[in-house]
């Protein structure tokens, strides 16, 4: 099984956690973001198959307005990663489901900077 998924540009995991005194939470960009992310989701009926054996996971960034050249590569898979456990397409972003992550830059301009998100079965 395949599915994929375009969402907007995540949050630099530098970005994503907030200290409040002892308490570390999710920040408000973050949450905005995952927000944006299950918004798109519902209005394109995009599906929830919980895949509970490996996958592997294919990233590909869309760059355009929004997108730093100077941003590391690595912190783009977390946030995405999150939001497919919080959206139920993974059952858990451990080794023991996601197997493999590919992380690619096109940089043919778009209006707005995106990720295209597919995710395949590895059985």
């Amino acid at each position: 099984m395949i599915i994929t998924v375009t969402l907007p540009i995540p949050p630099s995991v530098n970005q994503i956690w907030r200290c409040q005194g002892s308490k570390i939470t999710k920040s408000k960009t973050y949450r905005n973001w995952q927000s944006s992310c299950t918004m798109y989701a519902l209005t394109h009926a995009v599906p929830r198959p919980r895949l509970a054996k490996p996958v592997a996971v294919e990233i590909i960034v869309r760059t355009g307005h929004g997108w730093r050249n100077t941003r590391d590569i690595d912190n783009i898979a977390k946030p995405v990663l999150d939001w497919l456990v919080l959206w139920g397409i993974i059952s858990t972003d451990n080794c023991s489901v996601v197997r493999s992550v590919l992380i690619t830059i096109d940089n043919l301009p778009r209006p707005v900077a995106c990720v295209d998100v597919t995710v395949s079965s590895l059985r």
